[in-house]
């Protein structure tokens, strides 16, 4: 009686969202109410009276509202209109949930909702027992999730946007839109010439997502920054007053905090740089200019590389970075293919990459002759861009000028702790995400034999960086887009995606697998490409490890 928490057994439990029955019930609800113990139905009005003064007394209760939603969202329940729906089952699209201590302080209103939706003049210390009593009438139609409850929340906010009837149902009466069932995401991904063109996608894209608006889009790049601004007023003025016990801790997190800003404008910078900002591009340049400077970036340089970059996605031989090595190489698949090797790699590439990317062409495309974003006469370049290479490193010095004469006012230590810490977390960012845009088993990289523009675009992967997507503006989610599509601005590319997704079919890829669990399996995984023994078109690619 009165039990919070513990109420189910989950133990072996099915998949929590495997959707419940929508055909008429085998039972009514006289049945369920009499295996229901009669004392269960008894209100005792001492008793309520007790339970409202301990909820008065608990502040508890302001998440009340959270629990609401949890109680009618899930993907596994449907809702019906007037041709389908019946009172029993409309009463049963609900789901019992566990909120651990708060069952109790709730009054198991969140752990025993089903029943209370049943029945609802049952008092709530009764609540427990009865749906123990019903379960077994249940079955199926009875819908209990352990999920722990942040999570359930926040997948929630994002699958359950809208309902729609399953294409093609007998019963068209409206389910919670279900994107959870993903197919295997480790499949390949098609390398046969596709049987749409590019121009098949832009008509299927609504005209609006084509539109930069400068105010849209100034909105977006004036909140990163006063975001930035905050982080950087509070970590200057207060950190510095916390003993240091605190100090050690809270200086990490603004490092953390401070970089993933970072990322947002520099994410602003790279659209900037696809003119996908504004209608005018000497705007884009100026602004991407001053942006990606101060951030350590060479403008110019890295817009014209990026370019082509765009221009030969999975080429083996023009691809502009993320090239992977041959089995050939056998550094790379034998020295490297070991846990040892995968974390050293993977501080490497963390750390290091992104400055060495810039300055030799690490992960780069091999040239003859010296490879840098930062030398004019570089054979990344052609002779029409090497005025502005030149206008990027001025940019650069200007930068580093203006670096100098802060840590001389202050000192290098707090520059390192207000900019050049979270300055890395930022390279470390951008590292990770551009990794796991082309890293993934599913992905093909072709030679000159195979690769043609259209399959090169389509592999990348689009990934659920929680809300990380929103922080860095989509870039993370609605990858697949911009590389067919660079012009389209970052807040339109995932309606953009919606839109091409039924032409792409399979050959776009999607894999919500959690983000650092994805990053170690494609670490461990991808370490070289080869094609597969015996392939007739054996200029396809496929990683290996």
């Amino acid at each position: 009686m009165g039990a919070g928490g513990n109420m189910n057994v989950t133990s072996g439990r099915k998949n929590v969202l495997e959707r419940v029955p929508v055909k008429k019930t085998p039972f009514e609800i006289s049945d369920l109410k009499k295996a229901i113990p009669q004392h269960c139905f008894k209100r005792d009005l001492q008793r309520s009276l007790y339970y409202l003064f301990v909820l008065s007394s608990t502040i508890a209760s302001a998440n009340r509202f959270g629990s609401l939603m949890l109680e009618w969202f899930h993907p596994s329940l449907a809702h019906y209109d007037s041709r389908e729906w019946d009172w029993i089952r409309g009463a049963l699209s609900t789901v019992d949930r566990d909120y651990g201590i708060f069952n109790t302080i709730f009054h198991d209103v969140t752990c025993a909702h089903v029943v209370h939706h049943l029945i609802s003049t049952i008092p709530h210390y009764h609540t427990v027992e009865a749906t123990k009593a019903i379960k077994p009438i249940l079955g199926d139609y009875y819908k209990y999730d352990d999920t722990p409850i942040l999570k359930a929340f926040w997948r929630e906010t994002k699958e359950c946007i809208f309902v729609e009837p399953d294409e093609g149902a007998e019963n068209s009466g409206g389910r919670m839109n279900d994107v959870s069932s993903n197919k295997d995401v480790l499949k390949r991904v098609p390398t046969a010439k596709t049987p749409f063109e590019i121009s098949d996608l832009k008509k299927a894209i609504p005209p609006h997502c084509f539109k930069r608006s400068l105010a849209t889009s100034s909105y977006y790049l004036f909140r990163d920054i006063a975001i930035c601004y905050t982080f950087y007023y509070l970590a200057s003025n207060y950190i510095p007053l916390l003993p240091k016990p605190l100090n050690y801790i809270a200086w990490p997190i603004y490092w953390f905090c401070q970089g993933t800003s970072f990322m947002g404008i520099w994410s602003i910078g790279h659209d900037l740089g696809h003119h996908a900002f504004s209608e005018y591009q000497w705007l884009d340049d100026t602004l991407g200019f001053i942006l990606h400077s101060s951030f350590l970036t060479p403008y110019f340089s890295f817009k014209y590389s990026h370019r082509s970059h765009h221009a030969h996605t999975n080429s083996m031989e023009y691809d502009e970075v993320w090239i992977p090595k041959r089995k050939a190489d056998t550094m790379y698949s034998e020295v490297l293919n070991n846990p040892l090797g995968n974390l050293f790699m993977t501080v490497v590439r963390l750390l290091l990459s992104f400055p060495m990317y810039f300055t030799f062409n690490i992960h780069g495309r091999e040239y003859n002759g010296f490879a840098s974003h930062f030398y004019p006469y570089s054979p990344i370049f052609n002779d029409s861009e090497r005025k502005q290479i030149w206008l990027s490193d001025a940019g650069m010095v200007v930068a580093f000028y203006a670096l100098y004469k802060i840590a001389a006012a202050t000192s290098a230590t707090w520059l390192f702790c207000i900019y050049g810490a979270p300055l890395l977390v930022m390279n470390a960012h951008f590292i990770f995400f551009t990794f796991l845009h082309h890293s993934h088993p599913s992905l093909a990289h072709y030679d000159s034999r195979e690769w043609d523009w259209i399959r090169g675009a389509l592999s990348t992967v689009d990934r659920d960086y929680g809300i990380f997507n929103t922080i860095f503006h989509d870039v993370t989610c609605a990858h697949v887009v911009h590389h067919l599509i660079s012009t389209i601005p970052h807040y339109h590319t995932v309606e953009a995606t919606k839109a091409i997704k039924p032409i792409l079919g399979d050959y776009y890829k999607y894999d919500d697998t959690p983000i650092l669990k994805a990053f170690w399996r494609e670490t461990k995984e991808c370490i070289f490409v080869e094609p597969d023994e015996g392939a007739e078109n054996s200029g396809v690619y496929w990683f290996r490890r």
